[in-house]
């Protein structure tokens, strides 16, 4: 008995076309969405951060009893400082920003393909890594304080001379040190790393390199400043407001996926 088949009816022209574009459509949408994603919470961190890390300027509205010409900005969430609650946790919170700011970037790195190049690869995953390290010496130099305002009180300017602070004061001067100095490096290889491929990448490059180089002869002035003994107040407040300048203009100008 001969089987009886029923012919096959073929498919409309395009059909597996259209199969095959709607596999991949999804994955598409999702990569997509996964990007926005990170440059929504990069942008937000990276602003919320160059914000808050310059809280120095509420001292103007605020009785610290501190000079701003003179004061160095740890000073005033001293552990001695009636407004320490606010600016450090404003410190804390700045670092912790820009920390995930840069982990953020550093997924994104992750997961790109530029990663296998050797020099702008590297350079960029040793920017976001430096952005972290920056982030976490910030926050910890407002849970590890100054015991007292140095250059307001001359007890304290004593005591620190003959060493009877506490082992926090001095670690203190070590975690805003390295700090400066991880903020330093995160901006020259942020700035170096730019793909040739990124939007618009002149300017990309000039805003983030020109604040690198004004951060850099900023610091190179405190850096004067201290071992002649002169007041540095003014000189940090111009520092530390050129590397909000600089974090604000990261997260506006530069997403972690450029």
């Amino acid at each position: 008995m001969e089987e009886h088949r029923t012919p096959r009816t073929p498919a409309p022209d395009g059909a597996g076309a259209a199969v095959g574009a709607d596999r991949t459509a999804w994955p598409r949408a999702r990569i997509e969405e996964s990007t926005m994603g990170r440059r929504v919470v990069f942008a937000a961190s990276a602003v919320a951060a160059g914000v808050l890390y310059s809280s120095f300027w509420w001292e103007a509205a605020l009785p610290t009893g501190l000079d701003p010409g003179t004061a160095y900005v740890s000073e005033l969430f001293a552990r001695d400082q009636p407004f320490r609650p606010l600016f450090a946790s404003a410190e804390a919170a700045a670092g912790l920003l820009a920390a995930a700011a840069g982990a953020v970037g550093a997924l994104a790195w992750a997961a790109g393909r530029d990663r296998r190049r050797a020099g702008r690869g590297l350079l960029g995953a040793a920017g976001w890594a430096a952005l972290v390290l920056f982030g976490l010496l910030t926050a910890a130099d407002a849970l590890v304080p100054m015991d007292c305002a140095v250059t307001a009180d001359p007890a304290c300017a004593l005591a620190e001379a003959e060493g009877r602070l506490s082992a926090a004061h001095t670690v203190h001067t070590v975690t805003s040190s390295a700090a400066v100095a991880a903020g330093l490096a995160a901006m020259a290889a942020l700035a170096a790393a730019l793909p040739r491929r990124a939007r618009r990448p002149g300017r990309l490059r000039a805003v983030l390199a020109v604040p690198a180089a004004a951060q850099l002869a900023a610091t190179g002035v405190l850096l004067w400043l201290i071992a002649a003994g002169a007041d540095v107040g003014a000189a940090q407040r111009v520092q530390v407001s050129v590397f909000s300048v600089w974090l604000i203009a990261l997260g506006v100008a530069h997403g972690p996926d450029d």
